[in-house]
């Protein structure tokens, strides 16, 4: 099932799909609508009194870095204080409507997905955990010696029971139930191939992202979607979303977009009026829009059947928009590959770039808080956070481990969660708690989803599944 793309698929799929999959809604037409519910979850955990406290860092918040320094930093010939947005207003979108004008309507495609029982999983009972090293801070890892289908995890999601699926590069998806793990390492047709990410919707099937095409496992039936009779475009997917409307929108590698109603995929391109190009990202706004990057013809907004085209100024084939994410109100945030970010509210860009002030180039995740802050996750210079008005830096000067940032997860009690290279870290108020080399935690952390019973799931990149919980980790 590997092909040349998988590799740059996991690259992307850090970077762009990082804990957006758990989640959705879709229209149901044919399929069952419940996963099987197994036993209360009793699994062994380390206390962490036994492991020692983590390492605790006070951050000095310096506020805008170069606003400290009273740096003036000249751009287009004019001296600007640090930070002070490029505001450009939007000129009027290109209104393209597919079935109006010179665009087509998307090819209609009955969906017609092979089906069949989902074999028998093979029920593992997980052994006791080994201790890894000889040092109070040792920390326990379960791999396939404690019946795991394969060491290398690479996604996850929590279904509506609190079962916790894995998704794994080489052995195939699994359920876990709290205590037992269920290996679902065979299809009707065949090895499950790599699961790069897992999404659930309303109905509580899981679907699974593959690089042969598009899964959903639904009570004991599992469906497989694929490019020659299954529906789908391309097999090789990118990114997935549902909307309000419970509409499935997919994005592929060798580019365009699809949208699945539960019956019909609607395929569209460049006869729509859709840019084509790879790595497309999808973002539902906070009013259930959906937002395509379209390469340097700038970013679309699909409402209500219509794609409105709004030019990026600063966007260009060579400055590409990287990720898109969205603040606590309508706005949207455009992460512009090496210039900065560029914040839009449908009428005006502001743009906040390295030659004005603004600390790095390449963000590949954005998240908001709730509580009106947006985070940005940089290779490089480690956290920034734009909160009224102003940007804050958090990197090793003011107490985070590491600034080569791989993930950014904010949960449900709003703490945020910090993966890096070389381990996490927690911050709540003005503290961060490292979990590190020095607490036996010297793994390369890309992605976080907290639980229904408050357990943090982690995985690394070639590493083990990790959880922890509030005074223990168990791994």
């Amino acid at each position: 099932m590997f092909n040349k793309n998988i590799l740059f698929l996991l690259f992307c799929t850090f970077n762009l799909l990082l804990v957006t999959g758990c989640g959705g809604e879709l229209t149901q037409h044919h399929f069952q609508n419940s996963i099987d519910i197994q036993e209360t979850p009793n699994v062994r955990i380390l206390k962490r009194d036994s492991l020692g406290d983590p390492s605790r860092y006070t951050p000095v918040i310096r506020g805008p870095l170069a606003a400290t320094s009273k740096k003036q930093i000249k751009i287009q010939q004019e001296s600007v204080a640090a930070f002070s947005p490029i505001k450009i207003t939007a000129t009027d979108p290109q209104i393209r409507t597919p079935g109006q004008g010179k665009y087509k309507l998307p090819e209609k495609v009955e969906a017609k997905p092979q089906y069949g029982t989902i074999p028998s999983p093979d029920k593992i009972r997980l052994k006791e955990p080994i201790s890894i090293g000889e040092n109070p801070y040792s920390f326990m890892t379960h791999t396939k010696v404690q019946g795991l289908s394969h060491d290398n995890v690479f996604s996850f999601c929590e279904d509506e029971s609190g079962n916790i699926w894995i998704g794994t590069f080489g052995g195939g998806l699994m359920r876990y139930d709290g205590r037992d793990i269920y290996w679902f390492n065979n299809t009707p047709w065949g090895e499950m191939p790599e699961v790069i990410s897992l999404h659930n919707d309303k109905y509580g099937a899981m679907w699974a992202t593959t690089g042969t095409g598009l899964f959903r496992l639904d009570g004991h039936q599992i469906f497989y979607f694929d490019a020659k009779e299954g529906g789908l475009r391309y097999e090789s997917l990118e990114s997935i979303q549902f909307d309000d409307n419970g509409n499935l929108w997919i994005s592929y590698w060798e580019g365009g977009i699809s949208k699945y109603d539960g019956q019909y995929f609607y395929h569209y391109g460049e006869e729509q009026g859709i840019k084509e190009q790879r790595g497309q990202v999808l973002q539902k706004d906070n009013e259930g829009n959906i937002w395509i990057t379209g390469g340097e013809e700038g970013i679309y907004q699909y409402k209500d059947g219509t794609f409105s085209l709004y030019k990026v100024p600063l966007v260009t084939k060579d400055h590409p928009i990287l990720t898109i994410g969205k603040g606590d109100t309508n706005e949207i945030w455009l992460s512009i590959y090496e210039v900065g970010v560029a914040n839009f509210d449908g009428n005006e860009f502001r743009f906040f770039t390295t030659d004005n002030g603004f600390p790095h180039h390449e963000i590949y995740q954005i998240k908001s808080d709730g509580s009106g802050s947006v985070w940005f996750a940089t290779w490089g210079k480690g956290l920034i956070r734009w909160d009224e008005e102003k940007f804050i830096v958090f990197g090793k000067e003011q107490g985070l481990y590491s600034e080569l940032i791989n993930c950014v997860y904010i949960d449900s009690n709003n703490v945020l969660w910090v993966g890096f290279t070389g381990g996490m870290a927690r911050y709540q108020g003005d503290i961060f708690e490292h979990f590190t080399t020095q607490q036996s935690f010297d793994t390369h952390t890309t992605s976080m989803v907290r639980c229904q019973e408050g357990k943090l799931w982690i995985t690394s990149f070639s590493g083990p599944l990790m959880s922890f919980e509030e005074n223990s980790f168990t791994s």
